[in-house]
């Protein structure tokens, strides 16, 4: 089937341009680059699902459902690592002066709930960095150049440190240095919080898989080419159904138009593959969760 740009970019916009953020014309300083769906992105009232290259905006909202990881890269090369589950916000980012060549990234990350590793990068150190991260109600903590995981539920709210140093604090507790190395501070729900002590080690063999991509199954990635083709129709209004209720359920669909011997067929596709096998074993995670049978791979264009 022979795909007409035109047309294609015209129902991708019907279905997509509302997820476009009024901001777009802010600097990128972050931006979502794997995930395994299910996840969503707030942006102001508006909410649809994540897709793989999506930019993040402060103020935006991030959420995982079951089985769920994203992955944000900040602009210094630094990592945000959410796992399933999860609801984070970036409440403010920037790049400010400091007198230095290359500037200070300054902001603000906020776990609501769930569990995220934040790490740096090779060339994180190329600039400074003066972040506030925010766990669940109780753990506040400033980084400048670290490796932590940190986690929020019902129970209590943690921050455990895998490398460099951090203040960390809670409310009406004076703040303490971590410099340690798998330590971990923890404030269990309506009590002041623990002495900081070293982490059990079966504790971080449970801890930092959760934030990885979940082993045995494909993932989407900014700049991955291929799509795996979910529903081939001939009605258009019945494929922009299909695609707005995967988006619903947090799976980042796209609608393709073009024509065929039988006339125009729009195909719902999912994107983000780095290659056809990667998108066909996709094709069984779908089979399994959402009981969508029949999905191949189409080459990139």
């Amino acid at each position: 089937m022979r795909v007409h740009p035109r047309t294609r970019l015209w129902v991708c916009a019907l279905l997509l341009g509302a997820a476009a953020p009024a901001s777009a014309q802010q600097s990128v300083l972050a931006r979502a680059m794997l995930l395994q769906p299910p996840a969503w992105i707030e942006h102001g009232e508006q909410r649809s699902a994540l897709r793989p290259g999506a930019a993040i905006f402060p103020g935006d909202r991030i959420e995982t459902g079951a089985g769920g990881r994203v992955h944000v890269e900040l602009e210094d090369s630094s990592t945000i690592k959410l796992g399933e589950k999860a609801g984070f916000e970036l409440p403010a980012l920037k790049v400010v002066d400091d007198g230095s060549e290359t500037g200070l990234l300054q902001g603000s990350l906020k776990l609501l709930r769930g569990a995220f590793r934040y790490t740096t990068g090779a060339l994180s150190g190329l600039r400074k960095r003066d972040l506030a991260v925010y766990v669940g109600p109780a753990v506040t903590a400033g980084i400048r150049g670290t490796d932590i995981f940190v986690k929020s539920d019902d129970s209590q709210d943690l921050l455990c440190l895998l490398e460099g140093q951090v203040e960390v604090s809670s409310p009406g507790q004076d703040p303490q240095t971590m410099d340690q190395p798998n330590t971990f501070y923890v404030v269990p729900r309506g009590q002041p919080p623990r002495p900081i002590a070293p982490t059990p080690p079966a504790k971080l063999a449970t801890w930092l898989p959760a934030t990885e991509p979940a082993k045995g199954e494909a993932a989407l990635e900014a700049g991955g080419r291929v799509r795996l083709v979910l529903v081939s129709v001939g009605s258009e209004e019945q494929a922009s159904g299909e695609a707005q209720r995967l988006q619903a359920l947090g799976y980042p669909a796209e609608v393709l138009a073009g024509e065929a011997r039988a006339g125009t067929r729009y195909r719902v596709v999912l994107g983000g593959f780095t290659s056809k096998p990667e998108a066909q074993r996709y094709a069984r995670t779908l089979q399994q969760r959402l009981g969508i049978r029949g999905a191949w791979a189409m080459p990139p264009e």
